[in-house]
């Protein structure tokens, strides 16, 4: 599947970096793929990392966006995936957390940002096929 600048298609105004690709910006994305849903985890080189949020449609979930707002900081990846997974990410990414920190959920607690899409009609959502 081509890219949109690929087909001549030029998206607001600056240039893309050398790959033109997220990465670009310096973080890390990784992926996981189960029955046609997945996760995909965008990691900041450094965490807490400055960050903000907008809302552009009014609809779908964001767990920390609140944080995100108030503090203007990202404690966490961002987690991407599907709507009924959110849950089970949120409880996976706060596992991984403590997991790597021991002073996470003893001195502070940790809201990790999981956001969603519907991707149903590609998988059936009534099967929990994420897990944490």
């Amino acid at each position: 599947m081509s890219r949109p600048r690929e087909d001549g298609i030029v998206i607001g105004t600056l240039e893309p970096g050398p790959r033109n690709s997220i990465a670009d910006v310096g973080v890390t994305v990784g992926h996981v793929t189960v029955e046609r849903t997945g996760v995909t985890a965008v990691v900041p080189p450094a965490l807490p990392a400055p960050a903000g949020t907008a809302v552009l449609n009014g609809a779908g979930e964001l767990t920390g966006s609140l944080e995100i707002r108030e503090w203007g900081i990202l404690e966490t990846p961002v987690y991407l995936t599907s709507t009924h997974a959110v849950g089970r990410v949120y409880d996976g990414a706060v596992s991984v957390a403590m997991a790597r920190d021991p002073r996470v959920g003893v001195d502070d607690v940790v809201i990790p940002v999981v956001g969603e899409c519907d991707d149903s009609w590609l998988s059936d959502a009534r099967v929990a096929h994420v897990q944490p």
